[in-house]
């Protein structure tokens, strides 16, 4: 009985998948994590150089925290299309 629903859930799951790789999610998220570390690495050096207040690196950790879900969804919703970010080598700009 329950091994049919097993199969089920293993078709949708790999079909699941399949839509995160043909939306971009996985392109985007790994890039967002290392531009994300990118940063976090620079502002911790620029906390200690500028002295900023103790409270920079917790706010500026916490929005890159909140952002990545976002930047998922927008990403699922939108799809990300790289052909059509391209520009045609005669178009003026």
């Amino acid at each position: 009985m329950f091994a049919g629903i097993w199969v089920t859930s293993v078709i949708s799951t790999s079909k699941f998948i399949a839509k995160l790789q043909q939306r971009g999610i996985f392109r985007v998220g790994a890039a967002y994590l290392v531009s994300a570390w990118a940063i976090a690495k620079m502002a911790d050096l620029g906390v200690e150089k500028f002295a900023a207040p103790e409270w920079v690196m917790p706010g500026l950790l916490g929005t890159m925290y909140l952002g990545f879900p976002l930047v998922l969804a927008w990403t699922w919703r939108y799809g990300l299309d790289l052909p059509s970010l391209n520009f045609d080598a005669g178009e003026a700009r």
